[in-house]
């Protein structure tokens, strides 16, 4: 057959109108897929989170465990309902409906490529609670909506019950405030772009949403005039509040960043002094201070001739061997006692925490602490391993040969 720009028209038309007709279950198998990694990811956080539950520390655990758990349901949900969908009454044909959609539902998981900022600006619980609550509202919102559902717009009926009677599309507020979760949890410029942006694409998504089901049918105007798309009608003063707060968090973190960018060292004096200091003041290192430190390893016998990093290199030294012993341990008794010196090491000498690395550490203690209690000292340590971002954004002082 001659190769013809009609021919290949067809072909693609052809492909189109077969996606539009087997997307629910291409969408179904895809999700299917993501919940079965949910699942396995709960169920492989559950010991960890017991560990900091049974030394003291809830808030953190509690709120992480309640979003994998209300995301993992509803994925698994959502998965079977697409999968035996029936026909709706009325869909769009036209791509740009359907592909605003499909961006709008999986644009989140444009956020795990993204690293997170190198110092927090907001605490832990903030966008944790964001998540969780987000979670919680599209799986509520859920419950009401049922067989309804779907990934790209399509009319089946009106639901005007449950959350249905506040706002019209209480699943993509429930998404919006997971998305702003994210963007803070990650809390860079560039998250909260991509924030703003994908909130933008669920607010496209409602429009078309709602211009099909008023095609389609009649007492649609009616609810929609009853009804807002996002706010609740009493609910506009709160809104307005959170959203003040999420653009001073931003500008906030855009200054921050600015300022990072004018730091600099003045001498090695200065910075192992620095790093001394931030070692002793429990503050983890950045991952800019682990690329400066592996500058320093052939210099680390020159350097020692300075006090101030005579002083930290022999810090860093005797934590440094608290984590090989652990690290060349063979068999378990070797290891359990190897980490019990580490565990003793972080008591005596708490900068080792920084030295040895977020990893380390963390590990150290959820592998040691399994069915008894720490000391109060280790147990603040635990609750920081309850962040598990701080490892993506903190470095070990290490040699980089370990």
């Amino acid at each position: 057959m001659p190769f013809t720009v009609e021919g290949v028209g067809k072909h693609i038309r052809s492909l189109w109108l077969w996606l539009l007709e087997h997307d629910n279950t291409i969408f179904g198998i895809v999700l299917g897929l993501i919940a079965i990694d949910n699942w396995r990811t709960l169920i492989a956080r559950v010991d960890e989170y017991w560990i900091y539950l049974i030394n003291g520390i809830y808030l953190t655990p509690f709120l992480s465990l309640l979003t994998i758990s209300f995301s993992t349901l509803y994925v698994t949900a959502i998965s079977v309902i697409l999968l035996t969908a029936s026909k709706p009454v009325a869909r769009y044909h036209t791509a740009m409906p359907n592909l605003l959609a499909v961006l709008a539902g999986f644009g989140v998981y444009a956020f795990v490529l993204l690293p997170p900022a190198e110092e927090r600006l907001i605490a832990i619980y903030v966008p944790l609670a964001l998540l969780a609550a987000g979670a919680g509202l599209v799986v509520y919102a859920l419950l009401w909506l049922r067989r309804s559902f779907s990934v790209t717009p399509q009319a089946r009926r009106i639901v005007q019950t449950g959350p249905y009677a506040w706002v019209r599309h209480p699943m993509y507020v429930g998404n919006i405030l997971s998305i702003m979760g994210l963007g803070l949890m990650i809390g860079t410029p560039v998250s909260m772009s991509l924030a703003a942006a994908t909130c933008a694409l669920q607010v496209c998504r409602a429009h078309y949403e709602d211009k099909l089901m008023a095609a389609t049918f009649d007492d649609y105007e009616a609810y929609m005039s009853k009804v807002n798309a996002f706010i609740p009608r009493i609910g506009r003063t709160a809104l307005a509040a959170m959203m003040s707060i999420s653009i001073i968090s931003f500008a906030g973190i855009d200054e921050a960043a600015a300022q990072g960018k004018g730091r600099a060292d003045p001498n090695a004096g200065a910075r192992c002094q620095a790093w001394h200091q931030k070692a002793l003041s429990g503050q983890w290192f950045s991952t800019q201070d682990g690329k400066e430190f592996v500058t320093t390893e052939a210099k680390q016998e020159a350097l020692m001739s300075t006090p101030a990093c005579k002083e930290f290199f022999q810090l860093q030294s005797r934590c440094e061997q608290a984590w090989i012993d652990v690290l060349v341990s063979d068999g378990t008794p070797e290891r359990r006692k190897a980490e019990a010196v580490l565990l003793s090491t972080l008591e005596s000498a708490p900068a080792c925490k920084a030295i040895i690395g977020f990893e380390g550490v963390c590990t150290t203690l959820r592998s040691h602490s399994r069915g008894k209690q720490l000391s109060t000292r280790l147990q603040s340590i635990l609750k920081e391993c309850a962040d598990g971002s701080i490892g993506r954004r903190t470095s070990g002082m290490l040699r980089p040969a370990l």
